[in-house]
C-alpha cells in the first residue's frame, strides 16, 4: 500500500547536516516526528537532489543545524538560506558537548546528523545564532586575508628550519621557496589592496580601523573579514565573546577557585589577527600603554596583559566600525575622565 505523502507544515521540519568534502548526511526530522537519513553529494548536483528530497517529504521551510567544518559547509549554507530556510552554523565544539550531554556511545555521520536535528529542534530556546551571508566583497577579502595569513606561516616555518639547519645544500633549497612566498605573500598583499581600493565600503571600513594606533593595512583587512558573521548590531561585548577574548571564569563552591583565563571558545583567527595590533599597541598606543602599566602594576602576568590589551583593542575595532567615526584618543579620555 503506497504511502500518503505528509502534510506540508509551514514550520516544516528540523535538519541536520553533517558534512564532509565529497558528501554529506543529512537526517530530517518531519513535521509528522518521523526520522529520514539520506547521504548527499557534496556538489550541485547533490543540493539539487537534497531539495527535490526535501519536497517529497513536504516540510516545507526547515530549521537546518550544521558544524563549521572547513569550507564545506558554506555552499550548501548559501543554498539553504537562498531558499528561505533558516540556518544555524555552529561551533564544533557545541555539537560535541551536546553529544557527550546526551551520553552518546557512537560516532559516525549518521549518528552526527541525528544529534545535529536534534540540536535543530532547540535552535530557538538556545538562541542559537542565525546564519546570514556576508557581502561578496567582504568573503573574497577573507579568502585573500585567510591565504595570506597561511603563507605567512608557512615561511616563519621554513625559515626557523633554515637556521636549524647547517647543511648548505639543504639552506640553499630553503632560500628558493622562502623568496618565493615572499614574492606570493607580497603579491596577495597587493591583491587586497587593490579589492578594498575597488569597494568604497569596505575601503572606508579598512580607514576606519588604520586609523587606530597600530593597526595596520593587513591586519585591518584581517579583522574585518573575520567579524563579517557578527551583526551589525552587534556591540563590543559581542565581538569580544565572539573572539573567545572574554574571560573564563572556575569556580565551584567553596574548594575549586582556579584562576581567570581567555575561554579561547570563538573565532580564533580573529584572536590571532589581534595579536601583534596588540603587541604593537602596547609599544606605541598611548591608551593600550597605559593600560598595560596599570595592569602590570596590579600584578597581571605580561600574557595576561596581551590578552587583556586584545581584548581592549577588539572593543575599540568595533566601536569605530558602529560608530562610523574614526578613533579618536583625545575623546576616549575626556569619558573616562567624565567617568
Amino acid at each position: 500500500m503506497k504511502k500518503k505523502p505528509e502534510k506540508k507544515s509551514p514550520a516544516g521540519g528540523h535538519l541536520g547536516l553533517d558534512l564532509a568534502k565529497d558528501k554529506f548526511d543529512a537526517v530530517l526530522r518531519t513535521a509528522r516526528g518521523t526520522l529520514q537519513h539520506k547521504v548527499f553529494a557534496n556538489t550541485a548536483d547533490g543540493l539539487g537532489a537534497l531539495g527535490r528530497w526535501l519536497s517529497e517529504h513536504r516540510t516545507g521551510k526547515v530549521i537546518c543545524v550544521m558544524e563549521a567544518t572547513g569550507i564545506y559547509w558554506e555552499e550548501v549554507t548559501a543554498w539553504l538560506h537562498a531558499r528561505g530556510h533558516t540556518v544555524h552554523v555552529l561551533n564544533p565544539a557545541q555539537a560535541r558537548r551536546f553529544a557527550q550531554s546526551q551520553l552518546c556511545r557512537q560516532k559516525t555521520d549518521a549518528v552526527d546528523a541525528a544529534l545535529l536535528c536534534r540540536m535543530a529542534q532547540i535552535a530557538v530556546e538556545c538562541e542559537f545564532t542565525v546564519w546570514s551571508p556576508p557581502a561578496g566583497e567582504v568573503l573574497v577579502l577573507r579568502r585573500l586575508s585567510r591565504a595570506r595569513a597561511a603563507l605567512v606561516d608557512e615561511c616563519a616555518a621554513l625559515r626557523q628550519q633554515r637556521l636549524e639547519c647547517r647543511e648548505p645544500a639543504v639552506r640553499k633549497a630553503f632560500d628558493a621557496v622562502i623568496a618565493t612566498l615572499v614574492a606570493q605573500i607580497a603579491r596577495l598583499l597587493k591583491a587586497m589592496k587593490d579589492h578594498v581600493a575597488a569597494h568604497a565600503a569596505l575601503a572606508e571600513d579598512i580607514a576606519l580601523l588604520d586609523s587606530i594606533a597600530g593597526v595596520a593595512f593587513a591586519s585591518a583587512a584581517a579583522i574585518r573579514a573575520e567579524l563579517a558573521p557578527l551583526p551589525a548590531e552587534a556591540d563590543a561585548r559581542q565581538a569580544v565573546a565572539y573572539a573567545g577574548l572574554n574571560p573564563r571564569q572556575w569556580q565551584s563552591g567553596k574548594s575549586v577557585h582556579a584562576q581567570s583565563r581567555l575561554s579561547k571558545t570563538g573565532n580564533a583567527r580573529l584572536r590571532k589577527a589581534l595579536y601583534l595590533p596588540a603587541l604593537t599597541g602596547w609599544r606605541c598606543n598611548p591608551l593600550l600603554k597605559a593600560f598595560a602599566a596599570r595592569l602590570l602594576s596590579h600584578g597581571k602576568k605580561k600574557m595576561q596583559v596581551l590578552g587583556a590589551l586584545m581584548h581592549k583593542l577588539l572593543a575599540h575595532c568595533r566601536g569605530v566600525l558602529k560608530t562610523r567615526q574614526p578613533f579618536d584618543p583625545a575623546w576616549l579620555e575626556a569619558e573616562h575622565a567624565g567617568a
